[in-house]
């Protein structure tokens, strides 16, 4: 019987430690680039994206065809009841080219200017994304979904 209870509360320990989420702000993302500056290009430099999850916060990276981009997921939320949107998550992105681009949820790659940034909805749809210039080719995002 001891073992069973144990049992059980470890299970419920796991799922409630599991279901914990860190949450940062659009500053903290920031900083995050800012204070990596170095580190995060001689990733870029050498190609060897798979060592930007060194950085805290980073849960997992993505790689644009033709690395047109490298982004890099720092949190979100899913299945919000409360809200109109289903998900949501953000991080920030490496653009070679040094221009804001769609790396996330909308169909369309029709930036327009939106405060301070560029943003873009998908038309009859909840999906929307948004990215702003951190610095010299890296930017933040958020994408709702």
């Amino acid at each position: 019987m001891k073992r069973i209870s144990l049992l059980c509360l470890l299970v419920i320990a796991s799922i409630a430690l599991s279901s914990c989420a860190i949450n940062l702000s659009k500053n903290q993302v920031y900083r995050i680039v800012q204070e990596n500056q170095v580190f995060l290009q001689e990733c870029i430099d050498e190609g060897d994206y798979d060592r930007l999850s060194e950085i805290r916060y980073v849960q997992n990276i993505s790689v644009g065809k033709e690395d047109s981009f490298v982004k890099c997921n720092c949190g979100g939320a899913g299945l919000v009841p409360s809200s109109s949107y289903s998900g949501f998550y953000y991080g920030f992105y490496y653009s070679p080219m040094d221009n804001p681009l769609v790396v996330d949820v909308t169909k369309t790659e029709n930036l327009s200017s939106m405060d301070g940034g560029w943003g873009c909805k998908e038309p009859n749809g909840d999906k929307s994304y948004y990215t702003e210039r951190i610095m010299e080719y890296w930017y933040y995002f958020e994408s709702c979904f």
